[in-house]
């Protein structure tokens, strides 16, 4: 491969973009790619702008011939003859190629290539099958669009922290500017008469199809909306109209809208379903879209332009240009004669992921890893050549590589034996992911059922998936009163009450949805005075439901003078007030130490707050970290599993939450949840885990009081010793540090235990309890500047009368 432009936006040869996607990760999730401004965080710009690897065509791009068209399939471009079905592959390489785009005369193809850290935008020749990399910025580029006259290509670059439109001369010179997006301009799809149409949004909620004249600078909007996770745009070839996917609650429609008076658009596909990327035949008689079958993998389809019918294309045959075999692979636990469902990752020798042929196929940005699930057996078509598995079940199983050479017309049979170290079950406990979501406006239309797999391949007893909003969508209501329990999985929806800048709080165990589901600074109103969570909290309490303040801080110190406003505005008022059942100590989207620091100080001032854990995972989305990557451990006694004894145990907070390593502590020979005598105490503290681990410490009123060196490879480690204990308060041990491998996918590794409580339940340690309260009282101060000047000139008095109570039982502790 070549450079077609030496200076074009730091253009790079093809090797140094595009390497091997697996590699070290970076400390936080978000930073994988270049962070573009306006994003408030990374999993939307990942989950909603960049490209997608999948089994099955997607993108599809009509030749301007009429007779082919390009699409993307399992990470390569193909070419579809459009008569005889047969398609063949015409790029091989190791990154994860899509949204292909034709140039007018039918000799090229544009496409982004994705090497798992960032993209770029690649010429090829379809005459010669040279590859050249027009653009690759240090930032994120997207959409590639030719000119009419196929000399220049438009396409979307975030090289100035945004995404705007540029323009490229392929015969030579620098990008130029089109437009300055604001938030982001993408999409772009450019008329002979010099039109521009484009998305853009002044902010990621606030989104917009636009019309630009080029030559006047003058717009007008198309169609406008708020979250738009799958949107995108298609020019007729009259270049006097447009076919643009739009969402409608929880389904995608086809719209068709002209510039002259696009409203009302005309919508070519009616019903349910995720209509997504069309594309115009080269007669505009026709529109291509893609489109998953049941949730799950994607086939190509078409409608006549008026509506009407809608039609499979079954492509015949595949040329890949390669021989190609196939890999069967099967996985298992030790000790175990049946297969065990597992999450896997399949590359070849040059790092190219592969997808799955049954199910969503995943990123995992903390590690650089591409996976999907197996039920134990999966057969996957392959190009002849050495392929590498990883696998896993789960949080307790250390990774299991193998490397298998697939070879032509044959089958191989590769056998992943997996060994847990510690088994859940075996010491009397269950686990459980409370804070996920089923539909989220990714590219995947799922069902619940959809969730089982999952829950089994990443050794999950307790799911409960949150219904959410999506601002004024509301997502998944018809999922609320799915419930499934069997002797070994329990699946129950719950809901995510969102209201910004407050706290979002998730909910669990609560027979019907609490409404509004939303509100708060850049929200609805409702025509009343500003709304506080305690609602909420009553609302759950008379279900006898279970309300845990969610992902509550970024911060590694959310208490110190240089981090204002890092805690929500009503989340320290409602711990102090008892209206707090759990607080999310392990989320991959918040810091575990941060948050603990706030959990510390409620549990100092005698309130019992559950420890809680969820990983915050999108289904839907193929950027995502897997389910299970979060979870709760909760003690059953060595009873059976059901729904009442497992929230039962759960409140009793006799549990411990992680991100990967396993503690079982005990101290006088009494567990997490229980209470302990003043004085002399013995411990016994044993930690296992399939990660390193930094240390592992036991904490006494929110100070390390022991602490020890963890472990430098999967295993265990057992501990023991005397603590003194003071008169009130609580212990409990907590393991942390070191870098994330899987299967874990948080930041860093991270474990604790709930507490045991000295002497009785809520007791404290006068000086510990004072300086909790003092920390809690500036904090609550800044909760209380920040709503004033949030809220200025509204009716705030349900906050007020909040924080009048928080601070009055505060300055009573000092």
């Amino acid at each position: 491969m070549k450079n077609l432009i030496p200076g074009a936006a730091k253009a790079v040869v093809c090797c140094a973009l595009f390497s091997v996607m697996a590699g070290p990760a970076e400390a936080e999730w978000r930073h994988r790619y270049a962070q573009v401004e306006g994003y408030g965080h990374g999993v939307y710009l990942e989950g909603y702008e960049l490209p997608i690897l999948a089994f099955g065509p997607t993108d599809p791009a009509p030749a301007p011939n009429g007779r082919e068209m390009a699409y993307a399939d399992r990470g390569w471009i193909w070419v579809l003859n459009l008569e005889t079905l047969a398609a063949r592959r015409v790029t091989s390489s190791a990154g994860v190629d899509s949204r292909p785009a034709w140039s007018p005369d039918g000799e090229r193809l544009a496409f982004v290539r994705d090497n798992g850290r960032d993209t770029g935008i690649v010429l090829l020749d379809l005459g010669t099958g040279t590859e050249t990399v027009v653009i690759d910025t240090p930032a994120i580029d997207l959409d590639p669009f030719f000119a009419p006259d196929s000399r220049s290509l438009y396409y979307a670059s975030a090289i100035n922290g945004n995404f705007d439109i540029w323009r490229v001369n392929l015969t030579g010179g620098e990008p130029e500017l089109v437009v300055d997006g604001g938030t982001m301009a993408r999409s772009p799809v450019v008329t002979e008469t010099d039109l521009l149409i484009y998305r853009t949004a002044t902010a990621m909620a606030h989104n917009e199809i636009r019309v630009r004249d080029l030559e006047t600078g003058e717009e007008k909007v198309l169609a406008r909306a708020s979250i738009t996770g799958q949107a995108d745009i298609a020019l007729h070839p009259s270049g006097r109209s447009i076919v643009y996917t739009w969402p409608e609650e929880q389904n995608w429609r086809l719209l068709v809208a002209g510039f002259d008076d696009p409203v009302p658009a005309f919508e070519v596909t009616k019903g349910s379903g995720l209509p997504l990327m069309p594309a115009w035949s080269a007669d505009g008689g026709k529109i291509y879209f893609s489109e998953t079958v049941n949730g799950r993998n994607f086939t190509l389809r078409t409608v006549n332009a008026g509506g009407g019918q809608v039609d499979d294309i079954e492509i015949a045959s595949r040329d890949w240009g390669a021989a190609t075999g196939t890999l069967s692979i099967e996985t298992s636990l030790e000790g175990g004669r049946d297969r065990a469902a597992a999450r896997l990752f399949v590359r070849d020798d040059q790092g190219h992921p592969v997808a799955s042929p049954i199910g969503p196929t995943h990123f995992d940005s903390q590690n650089g890893m591409t996976y999907f699930y197996s039920p134990g057996r999966i057969d996957l078509t392959l190009p002849a050549g050495t392929y590498h598995v990883t696998a896993v079940h789960g949080l307790t199983t250390p990774v299991v590589t193998k490397t298998f050479k697939v070879g032509e017309g044959g089958t191989v049979h590769a056998g992943l034996r997996l060994t847990e170290v510690w088994k859940a079950k075996e010491n009397g406990f269950a686990s459980g992911d409370h804070h996920f979501h089923l539909n989220y406006d990714g590219p995947y239309d799922l069902v619940p059922d959809d969730l089982l797999p999952i829950l089994a391949a990443e050794n999950v007893d307790v799911g409960t998936p949150l219904i959410a909003n999506l601002h004024e969508r509301l997502q998944d209501r018809v999922s609320a009163q799915y419930e499934k329990s069997t002797r070994t999985r329990i699946l129950k929806f719950g809901q995510e009450v969102r209201p910004h800048f407050h706290g979002h709080t998730g909910l669990i165990g609560a027979d019907t949805l609490y409404w509004p589901w939303f509100w708060g600074s850049g929200y609805p109103d409702y025509g009343a005075p500003v709304r506080s969570n305690k609602a909420v909290q009553i609302f759950t309490k008379k279900q006898d439901g279970f309300a845990t303040y969610v992902h509550p801080t970024l911060s590694d110190a959310p208490f110190a003078e240089e981090n204002p406003g890092e805690i929500p505005i009503e989340l320290i008022a409602d711990g102090v007030l008892g209206d707090m059942d759990g607080l999310e100590i392990v989320c991959v989207w918040s810091d575990e130490v941060g948050t603990a620091e706030i959990w510390y100080r409620l549990l100092n001032i005698g309130m019992p707050v559950v420890p809680m854990a969820g990983t915050d995972a999108f289904a839907d989305f193929y950027r995502s970290p897997a389910i299970g990557s979060a979870l709760a451990f909760v003690d059953q006694g060595g009873r059976g599993l059901n729904w009442e004894r497992y929230l039962a145990n759960l409140r009793a907070a006799r549990n411990f939450v992680t991100n990967g390593p396993i503690l079982m502590f005990e101290t006088n020979e009494k567990r997490p949840g229980g209470t302990v005598s003043p004085g002399n105490a013995t411990f016994a503290l044993d930690l296992y885990s399939a990660v390193p681990v930094d240390r592992v410490e036991i904490l006494v009123n929110g100070q390390v009081v022991w602490s020890e060196n963890g472990l430098e490879k999967a295993g265990n480690r057992a501990f023991s010793g005397n603590i003194q204990l003071p008169t009130g308060g609580w212990i409990a041990a907590r393991a942390l540090g070191g870098e994330t491998q899987w299967p874990s996918m948080d930041s860093y590794p991270f474990a604790h235990t709930a507490p045991l409580w000295i002497g009785t339940p809520g007791s404290t340690d006068p000086k510990a309890q004072t300086a909790a309260a003092t920390d809690l009282l500036a904090a609550l101060a800044d909760a209380e500047r920040r709503a004033h000047e949030t809220y200025e000139g509204r009716d705030i008095t349900a906050l007020e009368e909040r924080f009048a109570a928080a601070r009055k039982k505060l300055e009573s502790l000092q």
